[in-house]
């Protein structure tokens, strides 16, 4: 098997908040941008009166601003920013404030309204028929009208907020990791999945913080019950047994592996192709490898492409199918992926009998340190394959693979140099040593 290789999530912007409520603050710029964006998305014609709005008020919320919202909105969008239901929830939250005797409305209420107006619209946007009463009646409104304010505020957040997540990220990238490290723990207790993930990821690697497999495993497990796909393709590979890092758990592997691969990452797919493949955690199962294999191999995955191919050439758990595993074989290939090419040129000499075809692949296998391909290389120019005979250029590559620990490449080397000349041994010698040196 390969080895498996983890992947740092802290390109991706987050889109989540914990679901603590948010304090009284103003909105900023980016968060204002969000709203914007989001509103111009679902209806383009509330969105410039709501731009033009929100960007007004957006250094204070305010209940006037609410209302300006309601009643502007009203003269130009659909019957659902009339919604009496919507404007008594405006003016109830206006009347608390008041007795409260606060001008500014909690940031959290304002974008619940406003994410309780595009609800309204999900429902008719859902092509829903029978006017108004038919769309506010059908389930798919019944079930937003039935979400408490918490769940409303989740999803809020989900939508338009845009986590302050990116100073740790920086602080990484820049590798200032005390400040990284400060940041993501602060905002992975507060619940955010991508701070747990990065967490995690310091703690596996040791990056910034002493390597810690136990505190590696709690943040891994806390970003990816929440969904975090790298996280869950992480947790799967420090539970594989091929980590040796001693906690190896075959079982939680696969389900983590499974987990990842149903939201369709590639590599968790092959990871769990080969579980499947080896009977690591599960029974074997060459079907099941091969379903989440293909699931790889569509998305581009080099390796899941090989591995497809090499299931169909020995017919394992497939009908044995030289053209398809060709054709495999050849996807893989094509990206540079030497055992592809390797698996290509025996495919062309052996079955297809295509020698042109089978050089030109075992060459590009060869070149980049494949053995068995730079054996293969010199057993093509012994013979004539292809290529015209050359027992110099041959013995060279015998030279190369005994060199790399291939006993055929040197046992090759011998009888070849029983046959050409031996200043022609000594010129391959001196020409495999020089290609070696090159290419370490």
């Amino acid at each position: 098997m390969r080895k498996l290789i983890k992947t740092l999530f802290l390109c991706m912007i987050s889109m989540f908040f914990s679901s603590t409520t948010v304090a009284q603050a103003t909105i900023n710029d980016e968060k204002m941008a969000k709203i914007i964006n989001q509103i111009k998305l679902v209806d383009a014609m509330a969105w410039d009166v709501a731009a033009t709005i929100l960007e007004e008020e957006k250094q204070k919320i305010t209940a006037e601003a609410v209302l300006k919202f309601c009643a502007r909105s009203s003269k130009y969008t659909s019957i659902f920013l009339t919604d009496q239901k919507l404007m008594q929830l405006a003016t109830e939250k206006i009347e608390e404030q008041e007795k409260k005797k606060k001008t500014l409305l909690p940031q959290t209420d304002v974008l619940i309204f406003i994410q309780s107006t595009m609800s309204h619209v999900r429902a008719f946007q859902f092509g829903m028929v029978g006017g108004y009463d038919g769309a506010y009646n059908n389930p798919i409104m019944q079930a937003e009208k039935n979400k408490t304010c918490d769940e409303m505020e989740l999803e809020v957040n989900s939508w338009i907020a845009i986590s302050d997540i990116s100073k740790g990220r920086d602080a990484f990238q820049r590798k200032d990791y005390q400040i990284a490290l400060e940041e993501f723990s602060r905002l992975a207790e507060q619940g955010n999945l991508e701070a747990q993930f990065n967490l995690g990821y310091m703690y596996d690697y040791g990056v910034g913080v002493k390597q810690n497999d136990s505190q590696a495993l709690k943040w891994y497990r806390l970003s990816a019950t929440q969904g975090n796909v790298n996280a869950q393709l992480n947790l799967g590979i420090m539970y594989d047994a091929k980590s040796q890092r001693g906690i190896y758990n075959n079982v939680e592997a696969v389900r983590w592996f499974r987990m990842a691969a149903e939201q369709g990452d590639a590599q968790a797919q092959l990871n769990l192709g080969l579980m499947y493949d080896n009977g690591l955690g599960v029974e074997k199962n060459y079907s099941e490898a091969i379903k989440w294999w293909r699931m790889a191999a569509e998305q581009g995955d080099v390796i899941a492409q090989t591995n497809l191919g090499n299931k169909y050439y020995a017919g394992q758990g497939v009908n044995r199918d030289y053209e398809k595993a060709l054709t495999w074989y050849r996807l893989a290939a094509e990206k540079g992926d030497a055992v592809a090419q390797y698996n290509l040129s025996v495919i062309y000499s052996d079955n297809f009998q295509d020698y042109a075809e089978s050089i030109k692949w075992c060459r590009l296998a060869a070149e980049k340190g494949h053995v068995q391909a730079q054996l293969k290389f010199g057993v093509l120019y012994a013979n004539g394959q292809g290529v015209a005979q050359n027992y110099r250029l041959a013995y060279k590559w015998f030279y190369i693979a005994g060199l790399n620990g291939n006993n055929n490449g040197i046992k090759n080397g011998v009888i070849l140099a029983k046959i050409i000349a031996h200043e022609d041994v000594l010129s391959a010698q001196k020409s495999a040593r020089e290609w070696l040196e090159k290419h370490k």
